[in-house]
């Protein structure tokens, strides 16, 4: 069984219940499920701070003047342009390189403090003020770091910062009921669960308010299937399953590596192929540098790490309930039930570790060719389901 919880929230509204997921076993072929809880609520907006705007008001003057000008004001403009011209190609070709060395001294000298400021340590401060506490976009952390980024502009010497605030439809977790994916065997019992959170690296494990693994705006639910593999999910991933391999994806629980694609794409080409819920997660072979250790030791992706996201597949058109304008006060809105927000199937990411799990014991065929394989210690087969007692 898969517990696969999320929703979506108002401003200063709580997280609110969602839905779970899971994945069942029968007769030795593992399948996959999602359930959704009946206390989840209904799609709501929440005030979203955006990052910072510059203003700047220009200080041009406009003014006038009546009646039409004279032929003689037509002259005198036209004589001081050609003065003026004269003037800026005799400086010019005067000019001495010596004379450049002035500005050129200083510019080195900016260039030289500029990257005197360029140093690890304040970077790594930096990186560390920004990435300490989890600041999901309209949530008062993100806020804080609005307001920070906003006196920090200030004191840099603009003459105007300012915040803008937008009313847009957002997505949660539930945190007290996370999701999580599970194998079940034929009794219904769970034989497998996936990672409910990720183990906080050293130094951060006092931090409140952690964000469980989810993926923005997924549907809610959980139903069962057979687990396929489909590679990054991409439409040709799926025609070459069903045209070259015959293996339909109608009515199972599909499980794609993050690349190549938006994850966006990765679910509605899922939805298309009749697919009841996704499974995403970060291959070494797309995430991990060669040679490199995993976070905290190096800077590659940890195992247990989740790749969370938006997963609406809206072309870049913002807030799903005004695609392509502002979300203001003044824009229209669609109703929360006809946007394209509201997905048909269930998805939900997890950390690599417990992707090669799951695909160790799949059974079917061998994946079509090596593009299809990644740096998991797995056959990498397609399915559906699992061979032998998972």
């Amino acid at each position: 069984m898969c517990r696969r919880s999320q929703d979506l929230s108002r401003w200063c509204k709580d997280f609110v219940p969602s839905e779970r997921v899971g994945v069942g076993a029968s007769g030795g072929r593992g399948r996959r499920r999602f359930r959704q809880d009946e206390s989840a609520s209904s799609p709501e907006r929440r005030k979203m701070w955006s990052p910072v705007q510059i203003i700047s008001e220009p200080s041009f003057a406009r003014g006038s003047c009546g009646g039409r000008p004279s032929r003689f004001w037509v002259l005198a403009g036209g004589v001081t342009v050609i003065v003026f011209l004269l003037g800026f190609l005799i400086g010019w070709v005067s000019n001495k390189p010596s004379d450049l060395s002035p500005g050129t001294s200083l510019h080195e000298k900016m260039k030289k403090e500029f990257m005197m400021e360029m140093k690890a340590e304040n970077i790594r401060h930096s990186l560390y003020n920004f990435t300490r506490e989890p600041h999901l976009a309209g949530t008062q952390e993100n806020l804080r770091l609005a307001e920070q980024i906003q006196a920090q502009w200030k004191s840099f010497g603009l003459d105007s910062v300012q915040l803008a605030a937008y009313d847009v439809l957002l997505s949660y977790p539930n945190k007290t009921s996370p999701n999580y994916i599970s194998m079940i065997d034929e009794h219904g019992q769970e034989i497998f669960n996936t990672s409910l959170s990720e183990p906080p690296p050293p130094g951060y494990e006092d931090v409140d308010e952690v964000v469980p693994p989810y993926s923005a705006f997924s549907a809610q639910g959980m139903p069962e299937g057979d687990l396929v593999y489909v590679n990054y999910g991409s439409i040709e991933d799926f025609q070459r399953l069903e045209r070259e391999m015959g293996i339909n994806c109608s009515g199972k629980i599909v499980i794609a590596r993050y690349g190549k694609i938006f994850r966006g794409n990765k679910v509605k080409n899922a939805e298309t192929a009749g697919a009841k819920g996704v499974i995403l997660y970060s291959d070494p072979a797309d995430s991990c540098a060669p040679g490199v250790a995993p976070y905290p030791e190096g800077w590659n992706l940890p195992g247990d790490g989740a790749q969370r996201g938006n997963v609406l597949n809206l072309d870049g058109a913002g807030d799903p309930l005004t695609p392509g304008y502002p979300a203001k006060e003044y824009t229209y809105r669609y109703d929360e039930a006809q946007t394209a927000a509201q997905l048909n199937i269930p998805v939900h990411p997890i950390g690599y570790h417990d992707a090669e799990r799951l695909l160790r014991e799949m059974g079917g065929p061998p994946p079509p060719n090596d593009s299809w394989k990644g740096k998991l210690s797995v056959p990498y087969n397609v399915g559906p389901g699992f061979q032998g007692n998972f």
